[in-house]
């Protein structure tokens, strides 16, 4: 788990609230110094820390673990294309990479013309 998104995802949505870390604190029956914590990733929240962080904040758990869902998920890709990749010959190594230039080229070409 991303820990420091977590607390970056967390810091930013009491600032939003205009929430001190003292505030926060007394709102979840947290120390403040707990807080402080987990907002620098220099403690690991348990499920039950997470909830009462969101209720106050008035987002969903979802919200804080979201972009390491997102994350795991293109770790999970990186590792699948590298395993492809090595189990194929440098000449198909050298066209695959052509046509990821390529289609990289197509993709960014449409994204372009969309937003004209």
């Amino acid at each position: 788990m991303d820990y420091i998104a977590i607390g970056n995802r967390i810091r930013e949505k009491r600032k939003e609230h205009k929430l001190t870390q003292q505030k926060l604190a007394e709102m979840t029956g947290l120390s403040i110094n707990y807080v402080g914590n987990i907002e620098r990733a220099n403690g690991i929240p348990s499920i039950e820390t997470l909830v009462k962080i969101a209720n106050a904040l008035q987002i969903s758990v979802d919200f804080l673990l979201q972009l390491d869902l997102v994350k795991v998920k293109a770790d999970a890709i990186d590792e699948e294309i590298i395993n492809q990749l090595k189990l194929m010959t440098v000449k198909e190594k050298k066209h695959t990479l052509e046509q990821m230039r390529l289609f990289q080229s197509f993709c960014r070409n449409l994204v372009d013309n969309l937003l004209e």
